[in-house]
């Protein structure tokens, strides 16, 4: 009986890897690197919305300029065209006391900064296809323009690059910032949240592996 036992328990085990050995052969391969960032441009449109603790709603449009060094370091530049309204609680503030906020709606921010990815890593997706993104930190240091005034500033936090086709990759970044404006009652900051979504192509000058 043991004997028995024994033999059945090792077919079905031959059996169970035979069907994993099977199905695995069926699924896209995912250990294939097939991206390098090593000595590419890109270029990215941009989309984004400038969040802060004022009377403005600030969304934007822009454009990032880059290059990476190495699969890890890259460096970014970054236009940004603001486009800033009052918000629903700033007009009620305008109606009811007929102050304007005393910060000014922002207009330009021009900053350069730094990318550096944690790895690469893929996804697959739906059981169809392999989705290849890089985690990344995300610096930035430049300058606000807010109508007459000019307040420098930063960003930091965390961004993703997902690869797609034809040396195409979206971008996203989600960021917190700060500037430092020069105001009627001295020097103040203002923090805020900066989301972004970016689109754009990266020349093909590093090659696959």
């Amino acid at each position: 009986m043991m004997r028995l036992s024994r033999a059945t328990g090792l077919a079905i085990l031959s059996l169970f890897l035979l069907v994993s050995a099977a199905g695995a052969e069926e699924r896209p391969s995912i250990e294939e690197r097939v991206v390098l960032k090593e000595d590419r441009l890109y270029g990215h449109l941009s989309a984004a919305m400038l969040v802060r603790n004022d009377f403005y709603d600030t969304p934007g449009f822009g454009l990032d300029l880059g290059y990476y060094f190495d699969e890890r370091w890259g460096a970014e530049l970054r236009v940004l065209k603001l486009q800033s309204t009052l918000s629903r609680a700033g007009a009620s503030v305008l109606e009811q006391t007929g102050l304007a906020p005393d910060l000014r709606a922002p207009d330009l921010w021009l900053s350069a900064g730094v990318r550096s990815s944690l790895g690469y890593a893929k996804i697959l997706v739906w059981e169809r296809f392999v989705m290849r993104f890089d985690p990344q930190l995300v610096g930035h240091a430049g300058v606000l323009f807010a109508e007459e005034r000019i307040a420098p500033g930063a960003a930091i936090g965390a961004g993703v690059v997902i690869h797609m086709k034809w040396d195409l990759q979206l971008k996203i970044d989600l960021l917190f910032s700060a500037q430092f404006e020069n105001r009627l009652r001295g020097i103040a900051p203002a923090f805020g949240f900066m989301p972004s979504l970016s689109l754009g192509w990266s020349l093909p000058l590093g090659g696959n592996l």
